[in-house]
């Protein structure tokens, strides 16, 4: 039977993994940094004062404003790439990227790309996710109509 503080530990390590995962490091950079900060190989060998420890440093980190500004950045190009691939077909090229910053910049009226603010970016992922849905949807309901008009003839 398991005590109270092993469900503790196993938490904070499941929490701990987690946070890994967002700030997306590698199991390379885990175990260095492990090894680094805590002289351990893996994060069962930490104690639970430990463990709370990382997971606050961790999750104050991957809270930074910095960090929410880059996955802001990483929603934009997803959506908005989403909605070129779409219109275009499927390209992967500098010249993409390039394309995405200028409609996201035209979007917002900033010169910029890295100077748009979170929730401007926030404003032009959800436009084009939404985007992206409405024409998925249309395309089922325009195949659906003449699905049914092709059996009335």
């Amino acid at each position: 039977m398991k005590t109270a503080t092993d469900r503790k530990k196993e938490k904070l390590i499941r929490r701990y993994h987690s946070l890994c995962k967002r700030l997306g490091m590698t199991e390379d950079e885990r175990r260095e940094m492990l090894s680094e900060n805590y002289g351990v190989e893996s994060s069962k060998e930490l104690y639970v004062e430990e463990l709370e420890h990382l997971c606050t440093v961790l999750d104050t980190e991957a809270n930074t404003k910095e960090w929410l500004q880059k996955e802001a950045r990483r929603r934009v190009f997803g959506a908005v790439g989403g909605w070129l691939d779409i219109l275009y077909g499927f390209e992967r090229s500098n010249a993409r990227s390039e394309k995405i910053k200028a409609i996201a910049c035209r979007q917002t009226e900033y010169k910029d790309f890295n100077k748009i603010p979170i929730e401007r970016l926030n404003n032009v992922s959800h436009l084009f996710s939404k985007k992206q849905k409405d024409f998925k949807r249309g395309t089922v309901v325009i195949e659906v109509e003449l699905a049914t008009l092709a059996n009335l003839n």
